[in-house]
């Protein structure tokens, strides 16, 4: 997981682009990952893919790796390495 996302795109995050891809490849509406989640509003998921909410709780992070089925610390790597990006820039 870590390699094919070390490259990010400018307008998005690293933690947005896997989000993105994760559901994509499951097939997924926001309204599933909502169900998948056990709540996480669609909008809010919709934020977090777009890069517009930047710092997600761990609760949050937790619901996501279980939904994805990836470890939680994997998600934090991808969360703190964008805020590593965001402060050098």
């Amino acid at each position: 997981m870590e390699g094919e996302y070390m490259e990010t795109v400018k307008d998005r995050s690293i933690f947005a682009e896997f989000l993105l891809d994760s559901r994509l490849e499951k097939g997924w509406s926001l309204r599933d990952l909502e169900i998948a989640t056990e709540g996480i509003s669609p909008s809010y998921l919709h934020r977090l893919e777009k890069g517009l909410k930047k710092n997600p709780s761990v609760l949050t992070l937790n619901a996501l790796a279980k939904a994805y089925e990836v470890d939680l610390i994997d998600l934090i790597e991808l969360v703190l390495r964008d805020q590593k990006e965001r402060n050098d820039e």
